[in-house]
């Protein structure tokens, strides 16, 4: 079997000129295909290298109420022959994921996130044993991912084995790409939960009103690259006049 998968991606991974970023988007991404997709997505994670601005997430809640908002999948030159070679495609988003300059690894995830499967529903049946595959690696994780947390009233986005609890992504375009993809790999973040609650789009933008202007380049670039969310132009609206041109 040779599975076709894609990185489903929410953030700077897409745009970020770090050295080791753009070795992993040569080496393991065809950027010539690419599309936008409909995601749910949102800003919830307080990052402390991003000086407690916030970073996206992916929310059951927002596919539940139909509060979507855009991302990137972009697929992986080669194809999966084996079990062993999407968890190695795997592992090396992770790294990617990773500060500069920090010691190589094989983990799937760390306290911040992991590494999510989302599988095509009608792709090629991923094997049962290549799933078991997947779920022993992450049950051997050094750091496993063992779900993340949620708001009140909503599931979490990624269950204990791994998987990526959100519907197949609706292509905004490159409709043939989504259709010849049998898996998405993606990162997903741990958000940032007080009182059961997400923080509100006002506590985002006045955390990015707070730091140094350059750090809402995360903001600004993800939208120049079609990566938003259903609460973008409300957050954009409360951002001061130092933060709105990056």
């Amino acid at each position: 079997m040779q599975l076709r998968a894609g990185i489903l991606i929410i953030g700077s991974l897409l745009w970020d000129c770090a050295k080791h970023r753009v070795e992993w988007r040569t080496a393991r991404l065809d950027m010539d295909r690419k599309c936008h997709v409909r995601a749910s997505i949102r800003y919830r994670r307080k990052s402390s290298s991003r000086c407690l601005t916030y970073t996206m997430v992916f929310s059951t809640a927002c596919a539940r109420k139909g509060k979507w908002g855009q991302a990137v999948v972009v697929s992986c030159h080669d194809t999966a022959g084996s079990p062993e070679a999407l968890i190695g495609e795997a592992q090396s988003l992770w790294r990617a994921e990773q500060p500069p300059g920090a010691v190589p690894c094989h983990a799937l995830g760390g306290s911040w996130g992991c590494v999510a499967l989302l599988r095509n529903p009608n792709g090629q049946e991923i094997p049962a044993d290549w799933l078991d595959c997947w779920k022993r690696t992450v049950a051997e994780d050094r750091q496993p991912p063992a779900g993340l947390n949620c708001a009140k009233g909503e599931k979490p986005a990624v269950d204990r084995d791994a998987m990526l609890q959100i519907p197949w992504p609706e292509p905004v375009d490159g409709e043939e790409l989504m259709s010849s993809l049998d898996a998405l790999l993606a990162t997903a973040t741990d958000p940032t939960i007080e009182n059961g609650q997400y923080p509100t789009p006002q506590l985002i933008a006045k955390a990015w009103n707070q730091a140094d202007p350059k750090r809402c380049k995360y903001f600004w670039q993800n939208r120049k690259n079609g990566i938003f969310t259903f609460e973008d132009d409300s957050i954009e609206s409360l951002l001061d006049c130092r933060h709105r041109c990056n």
